[in-house]
């Protein structure tokens, strides 16, 4: 924990200064508007469940710094899903990947990925990884984790700039005005802030 806890600090510092601009997505409404909407990719609440489980244990909470929960990685993720300028075979790894890893951990365990222990939860990401596909799914994943982490409260994660603070980085100014934000959150998406809340 402590050894990916300084990784992704390190990570973070590293990726601010070089992705900056690219972390937030600068469209208007009326951009969106005009933008293809992609197919909506739904996603059941038991595998919301399982990506809630994997943020927390990629990305916890020591207690003195902010984890997935705190950064509000979930509802940022739920966000990026409806946003129809992300690219759906990204929506659908997301969705699918976190099937198949339920799947595997079903096969091996007779459990949910949720239900299990922090030792085996990493014995089974450790092996996930492994696989081309496993290796893409926790990457991306990762990456709207640092998203959350990273971007203006806006968008949706970082609430109150908790991820600058910890990370004692000054935000750019001028800020992003209200309209240039996620589209409105759907009842789904809404939804997952009650897990954010009770996970």
């Amino acid at each position: 924990m402590i050894a990916r806890r300084s990784f992704l600090i390190k990570g973070s510092l590293g990726i601010i200064a070089i992705l900056s601009p690219f972390l937030v997505r600068h469209f208007s409404r009326q951009e969106r508007s005009k933008a293809k909407t992609d197919p909506l990719v739904s996603i059941p609440a038991k595998l919301w469940l399982v990506l809630s489980a994997v943020q927390e244990h990629l990305f916890p909470s020591d207690g003195n710094t902010p984890g997935a929960q705190e950064i509000k990685a979930l509802s940022y993720l739920g966000s990026v899903l409806e946003d129809p300028l992300i690219d759906s075979k990204e929506k659908l790894l997301i969705r699918d990947g976190a099937q198949q890893l339920e799947e595997e951990v079903q096969k091996r365990y007779g459990l949910s990925f949720v239900a299990l222990s922090s030792e085996d939860r990493e014995n089974v990401l450790r092996r996930w990884e492994q696989n081309p596909v496993g290796g893409q799914w926790i990457a991306t994943i990762l990456s709207y984790i640092f998203e959350a982490l990273l971007s203006d409260p806006v968008y949706g994660g970082n609430p109150e700039g908790v991820g600058w603070t910890w990370l004692e980085f000054q935000a750019g100014f001028p800020r992003p005005p209200s309209s240039r934000h996620y589209l409105p959150l759907s009842q789904a998406s809404k939804e997952l802030h009650t897990y954010d809340r009770n996970i």
